[in-house]
C-alpha cells in the first residue's frame, strides 16, 4: 500500500492511496481493491505497517509543512480511515 506522496516543484502533498502487488503477474491486485478512498490528509513522508489483525496503520509524515503527531488505521469492510493523535 502506497499513500500520499511528495511531488511537483511546490513540494505538492497527495492523498492518494494505492494498493500494489509484489507479484502483479501471479498475483495481481483484485478490482475490488483497485480503488481505495483517499488518505483523510495530503501527506507525505509517512511510515506504515500492518497491524495484529492485518489493518494497515499510517502514522507520522508531513501535512503542510508540519510534522504530523497522528496516526490513521484503514478499515477495508467500511472503506474509511480512522485517525487518532499520538502522544
Amino acid at each position: 500500500m502506497v499513500v500520499g506522496g511528495f511531488g511537483g516543484g511546490m513540494g505538492q502533498k497527495f492523498d492518494t492511496v494505492e494498493l500494489l502487488s509484489l507479484d502483479p503477474e501471479n498475483h495481481p491486485v483484485p478490482d475490488c481493491l483497485k480503488s481505495l478512498r483517499s488518505f483523510p490528509e495530503a501527506i507525505s513522508s509517512a511510515a506504515g505497517a500492518a497491524l495484529v489483525d492485518g489493518a494497515p496503520v499510517v502514522c507520522g509524515g508531513y501535512i503542510g509543512s508540519s510534522p504530523s503527531e497522528k496516526c490513521f488505521t484503514y478499515n477495508l469492510a467500511a472503506d474509511s480511515w480512522c485517525g487518532k493523535i499520538l502522544h
